[in-house]
């Protein structure tokens, strides 16, 4: 049998796909894409609405005698081809000069090399481009089919949304076809202005704004100073302008023209009734903010906000599904620019490739932005987009006030975690009777799996590894050791990011970066900020909160939703025994361990160490309080056990006594969530949100899917009637009140001492109401009840705690409890 395979289908057809190279179906059957790989494309082609028989179907290689690195090495950052590999490509050159196709199709890193001379198929992808092996033609490279097939699925879940970007690529294609040239819009981006030009510009822009129209904005930064280098304006897919501040010779403008123009630009993004938008426009707004003093007012149209609502599941590291190369694959026909960019960006190459950079970025958006809008109303979301895009503004707020640091205590902690964590390191020697480099991911290893003949646990690659998770099933298997060096990497953790100073401003604060979509279901998340300080907030720990502290002359409240999660999925899950604790206002978590460790609600110990599960340092309710975070999304007794360390036996006990306890939860909660699943992929939160899931139905995607609804519901509810609300009224009774902090569920402000105490009641009795909004789902409504720490610190347990009828709607009442929680904590 001939290993050769030739091409398929007719040399007149409009649309040409060519792949890599064949694999043992296609010799088997003697044409291309006969498999796995091919069973996928017909499906693509079937939903971008193409018959296969209407394309001309073929591969770069057309054998199988040696693997793809014999003809090719893409690897790397230089890309070659061998002797074998130039052969093939004029071969393919000869073929598709013979065929009629409109458009060539080229799927994988193989044909966009033979074609067009590039690599980087994932940057490539969407982009109309012409070929270089037969220039004139049009080329629109894709993801190989071969990506989603089953056993690469398995491995690695995220390729399975390949089908649905294949498809988009296929729908380009199909429209491509239709005509033969090359037809981009036709765009015009002005570089080199002069001072002049500039100001006529920027004058154009607000003239634009005036009438109503967006103007899209973009910044460019120095590669090592990270000073402001261009920033370009847009008034549409087309008009856009990059005005430079640096070039190859220094300063670009002189310094009274550079005054001059940053106070249009002043005039322009401060203009509260000009709408302005961007991607990422948290990003180039705060650092304006910071920079010039410039507030950007009325941002409105935020691509990277619509992208993540309208696909949230290509926002991880495969697709960076919130990047804007990929949306300007997505909703543009603006070919792939951003290596020339990055380039630029890094120091290298010509000023000017720099700025059209800095043009593209401004245009897409412009040209991206509408057609994410419409998605966004046709798809029920517009609602969820408003609120989103309003979090910029109480978030710029927040990173540029940012907290108070006691840097003294901080680094006191520091120093302490130190010596902790050598404390731990000669007792891990002890135990262990050698001595070796607990650093050391080699060392650790060979210890554990050489030494103490522990059969490896193997890293997604498929190489031993001692990450957390490994040395967690390590210490579950009676390795005292392996749970120290776990606590030594977390001392040195906290030593090294959250208790270190070097992270701290010089004027003593702490300023991070937040995302309002930095996570999938709504909830915003922080970094570490570009001026190289801040740390992630949502993960500081409870006692490093400790040094985050009031201002002098102030105090801080923690609002904090309760047990809100726990009572949303009690209410759609329509689960009786959860729902009548929540009414009679019982604590749920006493309530699970009463039914868990068999003993009367009020006889549930808080005592630390008062449960023997794990290590017998924590209390029945700790455990309880775990098991209803853990359970309601689909945890198994085996997870459990692993991030709680303790034997799968007890895990498993604590499973079966918990569903047990709640048989509602699988037959009621999850059963809702699955079958919304099976009916639209869409799921829809208590705040009217719809998240769409396209990956494929797996035990991980359900488990997502079950946390979905309560956690996207906390996080909407938090960021607009938390945030939003007491930011967009400061102008009234929030006048004094200053943003803090938020983090999952709950905010933090300070309010000033000097300020009576009845006034802090009513401002306290204000953002309770908002965040007391009641939640429906069906026939029922409920209320989350808000809880309230008094504190000089973030520290909530170093806090006055008032719960219950002490956070009453009665100011007076509440009044006279801040009084008695300020004496306590001897203010």
């Amino acid at each position: 049998m001939s290993s050769l395979v030739g091409p398929d289908g007719s040399l007149s057809a409009k649309i040409a796909i060519v792949g890599e190279q064949p694999a043992k179906y296609e010799v088997k059957y003697g044409k291309p894409f006969m498999g796995p790989a091919g069973r996928n494309l017909n499906e693509c082609l079937q939903n971008a609405r193409i018959a296969r028989s209407a394309c001309y179907l073929t591969n770069v290689v057309k054998d199988v005698e040696f693997e793809l690195d014999r003809y090719f090495q893409l690897r790397g950052k230089k890309a070659g081809v061998t002797a074998l590999g130039q052969r093939y490509i004029e071969v393919l050159r000869d073929e598709l000069m013979e065929s009629k196709a409109n458009v060539i199709i080229a799927l994988g890193n193989t044909a966009l090399f033979a074609l067009c001379d590039r690599t980087g198929i994932t940057a490539w992808r969407g982009s109309v481009i012409e070929s270089t092996l037969i220039p004139g033609r049009k080329v629109i490279p894709s993801l190989h089919p071969a990506i989603y097939t089953d056993e690469k699925v398995l491995a690695n879940p995220a390729a399975y949304l390949a089908k649905y970007l294949i498809t988009i690529d296929f729908k380009k294609a199909k429209a491509e076809s239709e005509f033969s040239e090359l037809r981009l819009t036709d765009r015009k981006l002005l570089i080199h202005p002069s001072y002049y030009e500039a100001i006529s510009w920027l004058e154009e822009c607000k003239e634009y704004a005036e009438y109503g129209g967006i103007v899209y904005y973009d910044i460019e930064l120095t590669p090592k100073t990270q000073e402001l280098s261009c920033i370009s304006f847009a008034t549409g897919p087309v008009d856009v302008m990059c005005i430079p501040f640096v070039d190859a010779s220094g300063d670009y403008f002189t310094a009274e023209q550079e005054y001059k123009i940053m106070l249009s630009i002043e005039d322009l993004l401060s203009n509260e009734r000009w709408m302005k938008g961007g991607q990422n426009a948290i990003f180039d707004s705060h650092f304006l903010l910071r920079k010039y003093g410039i507030r950007t007012r009325n941002l409105v149209g935020d691509t990277m906000i619509a992208q993540h609502i309208l696909y949230p599941d290509f926002g991880g590291k495969t697709y960076r599904g919130k990047s804007l190369e990929f949306i300007t694959s997505m909703w543009t026909d603006v070919p792939y620019y951003k290596r020339d960019g990055k380039l630029w960006l890094t120091g290298v190459g010509e000023y000017s490739k720099g700025w059209n950079y800095n043009c593209l970025d401004s245009i897409v958006c412009a040209d991206a932005f509408p057609k994410q809008l419409a998605e966004l109303e046709e798809r029920g979301n517009y609602d969820a987009y408003e609120r989103q895009i309003k979090l910029i503004g109480p978030l710029s707020y927040m990173m540029e006030r940012g907290i108070k640091i006691d840097k003294e205590g901080m680094e006191r902690a520091a120093k302490n975690a130190i010596f902790e964590a050598s404390e731990l390191t000669h007792q891990v020697y002890s135990l262990t009777g050698c001595e070796f480099n607990l650093a050391s991911p080699q060392q650790v290893a060979e210890y554990f799996y050489d030494k103490c003949k522990i059969e490896p646990y193997l890293s997604k690659k498929g190489k031993p590894t001692t990450d957390e998770e490994a040395l967690k099933r390590i210490a579950n298997k009676g390795f005292r050791e392996a749970s120290l060096i776990l606590e030594i990497r977390s001392l040195q953790k906290m030593a090294s990011t959250f208790l270190n100073v070097n992270n701290v401003d010089e004027d003593g604060r702490m300023r991070c970066s937040y995302n309002p979509v930095g996570t999938r279901f709504s909830r915003i998340s922080s970094s570490g900020n570009i001026f190289g300080t801040g740390v992630n907030l949502q993960n500081v720990p409870h006692e490093v909160l400790s040094y985050y502290v009031a201002d002098e002359g102030h105090i801080i409240y923690s609002l904090d939703m309760s047990q809100i999660e726990a009572r949303i999925v009690a209410y759609v899950g329509n689960i009786t025994q959860m729902k009548e604790v929540y009414e009679k206002g019982l604590d749920i978590h006493r309530q699970t361990g009463s039914l868990i460790f068999n003993k009367p609600y009020d006889e549930v110990s808080t005592v630390p160490g008062s449960s023997t599960l794990g290590n017998g340092t924590y209390s029945e309710r700790d455990w309880a309080k775990r098991a209803n975070h853990g359970f309601n999304y689909g945890f198994g007794y085996k997870s459990f056990s692993l991030d709680y360390e303790i034997p799968e036996r007890q895990a498993k006990f604590v499973y079966d006594r918990y569903h047990s306890a709640y048989p509602g939860l699988k037959g009621g909660y999850w059963k809702y969530v699955e079958e919304s699943l099976k009916k639209t992929h869409t799921l829809t939160n208590l705040y009217g949100r719809k998240i769409t899931f396209l990956g494929k139905t797996s035990a991980n995607l359900l488990n997502e899917a079950y946390s979905c609804i309560p956690q996207g519901t906390c996080g909407d509810l938090v960021n607009e009637q938390g945030l939003n609300y007491v930011y967009y009224n400061s102008d009234t009774l929030f006048r004094h009140v200053e943003l803090l902090m938020q983090v999952h569920d709950s905010i933090s402000i300070q309010v000033p001492l000097s300020l009576p105490l009845a006034d802090h009641a009513r401002i306290l009795l204000s953002i309770k109401a908002s965040l007391e909004a009641p939640l429906r789902f069906g026939r029922d409504e409920f209320v989350v009840p808000v809880d309230l720490v008094v504190g000089t610190c973030l520290n909530k347990k170093k806090g006055v705690e008032l719960t219950g009828s002490k956070f009453s709607e009665d100011a007076g009442m509440l009044e006279a409890y801040l009084q008695d929680a300020l004496i306590m904590l001897g203010i």
